[in-house]
């Protein structure tokens, strides 16, 4: 569903429930393949459960995805919820951070991945450096013949 500035929500009203809200005793509602370890096994659920679910979507969604975003996936689909993000809201910045090329929470970064993301977030200025600097040295090399 598309809400009214062209955001995606997701919905799944058949088992939407208001946190605190208790499950029948034993009773598993939702779907399977995004239903987090402890909402599977009818534990104690949280909104980290949510996380668990949001995560899944993201992976089903994101195929061949780039490293950082891999690392977003495998954070928020941590079996241990303590591993997970707390909150969606943490989940949607760290994957606004990824969008804006600037540094990932879930992700650490090696160097060369580090400069392609400085360059990916600064293309316009990377390109003119790298124009001035080949003209400079067309120039010297057209000057010395």
């Amino acid at each position: 569903m598309l809400g009214p500035f062209g955001e995606v929500l997701v919905l799944d009203w058949g088992v939407a429930r208001s946190l605190g809200q208790a499950e029948p005793e034993g009773l598993v509602i939702g779907t399977a393949g995004y239903m987090a370890p402890e909402q599977r096994a009818a534990g104690e659920v949280d909104a980290r459960a949510d996380v668990y679910s949001l995560g899944c979507l993201l992976r089903a969604a994101c195929v061949d995805a780039p490293r950082p975003l891999q690392s977003i996936v495998v954070r928020a689909t941590e079996a241990d919820p303590g591993r997970r993000y707390p909150t969606a809201a943490e989940m949607a910045a760290d994957v606004a951070r990824f969008v804006d090329h600037l540094p990932v929470d879930a992700h650490r970064e090696n160097w060369i991945e580090r400069l392609g993301r400085i360059l990916a977030r600064h293309r316009t200025l990377a390109l003119l450096i790298l124009a001035y600097l080949l003209m400079r040295v067309a120039l010297l090399f057209f000057l010395r013949r």
